[in-house]
């Protein structure tokens, strides 16, 4: 599951976020959570930082997918833990993808950022550029 964080302030998450975290058996995370965010994690899940920052990539994202893949192969509840709204951004789509072609394996759960990009589609809107 692809779960977006918002701006990093925990009571602005949705319910459905709230709750699929709370199942999770692991959790791969950004960097860039806050530590409010990341102590909703359940104490039992196996945790992975694999944020990049200024791109510095730590972790590359095919090793990335790739954790995520095994992980979910092998039945445990995976959780993709992003910063912001993974919806607003090509991640989730690519993502999904990765984890299974014929959309089996990956879901995601969109933050209301998401909600708005859909409302915007097909209007020449940049919901994350800067008006200019």
């Amino acid at each position: 599951m692809l779960v977006g964080c918002g701006p990093g302030d925990p009571e602005l998450l949705t319910l459905k976020a709230l709750r699929i975290l709370g199942q999770a058996d692991v959790v791969l995370h950004d960097d860039l959570l806050t530590p409010e965010i990341l102590e909703l994690i359940p104490a039992a899940a196996r945790v992975e930082c694999v944020g990049k920052r200024h791109n510095d990539r730590q972790v590359t994202q095919q090793e990335i997918n790739r954790r995520l893949c095994a992980y979910a192969r092998s039945g445990q509840i995976v959780v993709r833990l992003k910063g912001g709204d993974g919806a607003i951004f090509v991640l989730g789509r690519d993502l999904q993808i990765e984890l299974d072609p014929r959309g089996g394996i990956g879901r995601r759960t969109s933050g209301h950022a998401g909600n708005v990009a859909r409302a915007l589609r097909g209007c020449f809107v940049a919901v994350t550029g800067d008006g200019g």
